[in-house]
């Protein structure tokens, strides 16, 4: 190789968050997917997908790097597990945890950014005050496990959140969605789009 093209560069290391481990793992990725690839003279270039992947701002079709993957999938099996087996559980202390958990999986099909309208709008529980109001406790318990941050909450009823760990959002996506599930809140987000 005898070069790497500028924007390929800024998509690995804004994804990889600068982790080389992730950055080579996730070049792999890209190369073995055709989104990149190696020219005859050495250089490594953009392809078609990759140029897709730019204009809807999505890289959901990338495959996370297996460590990441394996990481984020331990980190949400942790927070499910230290809830359901604690000792002294607080009353729907499990159903909260199981609810959240249910909304990052909605929250992955808007994007990597996604706003509580949104999300309310998607989500698989029946429309109610009762349901925002368990979204929103959903999305602070989130927040406070570190999975997502609130960007900006100028409009609480509609704040501005986005997933704050690396190839997170990828990683709820392509592993803990089933596929019935994923057509569902997709027919819904494009319902509310």
């Amino acid at each position: 190789m005898q070069e790497i093209d500028d924007q390929i560069m800024r998509v690995i290391s804004s994804k990889c968050r600068g982790n080389p481990l992730l950055s080579l793992q996730y070049f792999v990725n890209m190369l073995h997917g055709g989104f990149i690839e190696i020219s005859a003279d050495g250089f490594v270039e953009p392809t078609e997908k990759f140029d897709y992947c730019v204009s809807i701002n999505d890289w959901s079709m990338v495959p996370v790097p297996r460590i990441a993957l394996k990481i984020n999938t331990q980190l949400l099996d942790q927070y499910y597990f230290s809830v359901k087996n604690k000792i002294a559980q607080r009353p729907g202390e499990l159903q909260s945890c199981i609810t959240a958990i249910v909304i990052l999986k909605a929250a992955a099909v808007l994007g990597e950014e996604f706003e509580m309208k949104a999300l309310k709008q998607i989500s698989p529980f029946p429309k109610s005050a009762n349901s925002s109001k368990r979204i929103e406790e959903a999305i602070n318990l989130l927040e406070q496990r570190d999975f997502i941050e609130i960007v900006d909450e100028t409009d609480r009823e509609n704040c501005l959140c986005r997933f704050n760990k690396c190839f997170f959002r990828e990683s709820t996506y392509q592993v803990l969605l089933y596929k019935s599930c994923k057509k569902d809140l997709h027919t819904a987000t494009e319902k509310y789009i």
